[in-house]
């Protein structure tokens, strides 16, 4: 059952999250999710069929002129890796780490319960690398930090 911004805003709503429209050109909803002792802005976003759901939320700020670039990519890549429903990814021209996620709906009589566990792992999950590549960019060693050594340039 595609889904709609206003029923989307509904479900969030009910789930205990307050949202309101994003700052800017795409129709989604921002929300606030509270991670290690800060409010963190998540986008949701459906797509125009309704029957995607995209999350989007900065992990970082990160210029390319950063000395530590290189590790910060090492350590994107390495969660990429190990993770299958969040994606991180160095946007140049926001110059920033963010974390994406995508929930297909298709077949969803009712998405609440799907979305609702979709918005936990998504927060989990930037819980788990948020202040892994916060460290990277601010000059630790991924080796201190857990990234593994097996994360090749050739992935970059």
């Amino acid at each position: 059952m595609p889904i709609r911004l206003n029923q989307l805003r509904d479900i969030l709503q009910g789930l205990g999250y307050s949202a309101s429209a994003m700052e800017s050109s795409e129709p989604g909803l921002s929300i606030a999710m509270r991670m290690h002792g800060e409010s963190r802005k998540v986008g949701v976003l459906p797509d125009q069929s309704g029957e995607n759901l995209h999350l989007r939320s900065l992990v970082s700020y990160c210029v390319e002129s950063r000395p530590s670039l290189l590790d910060v990519l090492r350590a994107t890549a390495a969660f990429n890796l190990r993770n299958r429903t969040v994606r991180l990814g160095w946007e140049a021209g926001e110059k920033a780490i963010l974390a994406c996620a995508d929930l297909w709906l298709i077949g969803e009589a009712s998405p609440v319960r799907s979305i609702e566990h979709f918005l936990h792992r998504f927060q989990s999950e930037l819980e788990v690398c948020g202040p892994v590549l916060r460290g990277v960019v601010l000059g630790q060693s991924p080796v201190a930090l857990n990234v593994p050594a097996e994360i090749d340039d050739d992935l970059i």
